[in-house]
Formats: structure tokens, sequence, C-alpha cells
């Protein structure tokens, strides 16, 4: 989540502020998602296989809270969604959540994991939803300490 940036990394931040940011799918799977607009994701159908997108610059520890909201036109029933943070490099085929330094939010059971703890219910996920995901990193450990969802129907802090 949090990483040494290069100069040119931070100058482009400086520069560009939010939009130095983008989406990179990872183009070693089979199933890379598509990424148009820097920021919107398409999710091609393969129920054999996980799919993931990080952002091409890390985090910085320079905010007390990190927010961001994300949009699900479409959420087949067969499809799980996963929505969180993770560190660089993160296996390919495995959700975030799931392995050490990272957490997030699933969207099949209403959880949110951050593996080795104990998932922590916060409710359904559903096409149309306006999910916010925010967390305050702690300021000396880098960790999370609390994360929160918040949705169009729902709220929890």
């Amino acid at each position: 989540m949090f990483d040494v940036i290069t100069l040119s990394q931070f100058l482009s931040i400086q520069e560009k502020g939010v939009s130095a940011w983008s989406f990179e799918p990872d183009y070693e799977t089979i199933n890379s998602p598509l990424v148009h607009a820097r920021m919107e994701i398409t999710f091609l159908p393969n129920p054999a296989s996980a799919s993931r997108v990080q952002l091409n610059l890390p985090l910085l520890k320079l905010n007390e809270v990190y927010y961001w909201e994300i949009k699900m036109f479409d959420l087949p029933e067969t499809t799980t969604v996963a929505i969180g943070l993770a560190t660089k490099p993160y296996p390919p085929f495995r959700l975030p959540g799931l392995n050490p330094f990272s957490i997030a939010y699933h969207s099949n059971g209403g959880k949110c994991y951050n593996y080795p703890f104990t998932a922590s219910p916060f409710g359904p996920l559903l096409k149309g939803d306006v999910p916010g995901i925010g967390y305050r990193p702690h300021p000396k450990t880098s960790e999370l300490y609390n994360e929160f969802y918040s949705s169009s129907r729902t709220s929890r802090k």
C-alpha cells in the first residue's frame, strides 16, 4: 500500500495531482480486465479465474484518511468483486484481503477480509451501488487501523 516512490513518480504526482494515478491491468493473467480513461474498468467474463487491477503509483503517507468510490454498473450473481488495498507484488490469482498485507470488501457474503484476521460483516453489494472505501494508515507502522464501507443504501464506520 505504501512504498518508496521515485523522484519521477513524485514529480508526476506534484504536477498532475490525483490525475497521476491510474489503474494498471495485470497483463500476465489470461483474464486481464480492460482499463478505459485511466479509471474505468471492464472485467471480462471468465468464471474459472480471478482478475485484478492495481494503481500505477503507491499511496503516499501524506493524508490522514484516503477515500474513493466506485460505481457498480453490472454485478452478475456468479461474480465476486473485491474492493480494497494490497501491496505490490500481489498474487494475480488471489483476491485482495486473502493474503498478507491486503484488506478488501468482498461482495460474496458482504464481509471485509484482512488476512490473517477474522472477516467483518458489512452487508451486500448490489448492481447500481456506489460503495465508498476508506482507510486511515497508522502513523508509525503504516498498518490499517480503520476501514469503512458505505453505499447508497447503508453506511458503516
